[in-house]
C-alpha cells in the first residue's frame, strides 16, 4: 500500500473518530443540557409530563427509570434495548413517537443514545422544564390550528349536479376518481336516510306517505326541521326528567 493510500485512511479513521471523542470529551451536565433536554422538552414533554400518557413521565431521571405501561423508558448503558431509542428511531410500527410526527434527527437519536451508554446524567437540582403543552412547529401546522380561510370553489365536468358549493367539492374529489355520484335518492329512501341520522328512529308510515305526497321545494328541508325538534325535545325531556319527577313528588306530597 502506497504512503499516499495510507495517509488518506488514517485521516477517514479520525474523522469518523472525532463525534465519539467529542461525546467523551464533553461535561455530562453539559451535554444534557444542550443536547439531550432540549429533545425531550420539545417532542415529549407535551405527552409525557403531568398528564402521563400511557402511564410515562419523561421530565425527569427517575420517571425514564421507572417507565409506563410498556415498561422502563430507558435501560443504563444499554441504548439499543431502550424503549425509548427504539420509539423516536420508529423500528417498531407500534411504537413510533413523536405521537403522529416524524421520526428524529439522526444526530438526535445519537445524542440520546450517547446519553443512555453513559447512564443518563439528569442535574436533579436543576429547574425541571415547563410542564404542560409545548406547541412546537410541527403541532402548530395542524389543520386545526389554521385561521379560517374561503377556499376557490373547484370545476367540475358536470355542473348540472351540483346544488350547493359543497357539492362542488365532493364532485371534484369523485371526478378525479373516475368516479360518478349515484343518482338521486327516492322520496321513500331519502325520509328513511333522514330520519335515521336524527333521531335514530325509522319514520312512520304516515310520515312517509305525507312526505311522498309533498310535492313543495322545501318538503325535504320540513322533514329536517321537524326531525330536529324532536330531537331537542327528547333530550330536554331526558335531562329534565329527574327535576320534573321531583317537581312531581313534592306537588303531590
Amino acid at each position: 500500500m502506497s504512503m499516499k493510500a495510507t495517509s488518506i485512511e488514517n485521516v477517514f479513521v479520525l474523522f469518523l473518530a472525532v463525534p465519539v471523542l467529542a461525546h467523551a470529551q464533553s461535561d455530562p451536565t453539559e451535554f444534557f443540557e444542550k443536547h439531550v433536554r432540549p429533545v425531550l422538552a420539545t417532542n415529549c414533554y407535551s405527552c409525557h409530563t403531568g398528564s402521563k400518557s400511557g402511564g410515562l413521565e419523561l421530565d425527569s431521571r427517575s420517571g425514564l427509570l421507572k417507565g409506563g405501561e410498556s415498561g422502563p423508558a430507558i435501560v443504563l448503558g444499554q441504548p439499543a434495548n431502550s424503549l425509548l431509542i427504539k420509539a423516536v428511531s420508529h423500528t417498531d410500527p407500534r411504537l413510533q413517537m413523536p405521537m403522529g410526527g416524524s421520526k428524529l434527527k439522526d444526530e438526535e437519536i445519537a445524542d440520546l443514545s450517547h446519553w443512555i451508554e453513559i447512564g443518563a446524567p439528569w442535574p436533579e437540582s436543576k429547574v425541571t422544564a415547563r410542564r404542560g403543552f409545548v406547541l412546537t412547529p410541527e403541532r402548530r401546522a395542524l389543520w386545526s390550528l389554521q385561521p379560517l380561510q374561503k377556499p376557490a370553489i373547484p370545476a367540475v365536468k358536470n355542473p348540472s349536479w351540483v346544488k350547493n358549493p359543497i357539492d362542488s367539492f365532493v364532485l371534484a374529489k369523485l371526478e378525479a376518481q373516475g368516479m360518478k355520484p349515484l343518482g338521486p335518492a327516492d322520496k321513500r329512501t331519502l325520509i328513511r336516510r333522514a330520519t335515521y341520522d336524527l333521531i335514530g328512529l325509522p319514520p312512520t308510515p304516515e310520515e312517509i306517505e305525507a312526505f311522498e305526497k309533498n310535492n313543495s321545494p322545501d318538503a325535504y328541508a320540513n322533514v329536517v326541521d321537524r326531525q330536529n325538534e324532536f330531537e331537542s325535545t327528547r333530550k330536554f325531556v331526558q335531562a329534565s326528567g329527574p327535576t320534573m319527577a321531583s317537581s312531581t313528588w313534592w306537588t303531590l306530597g
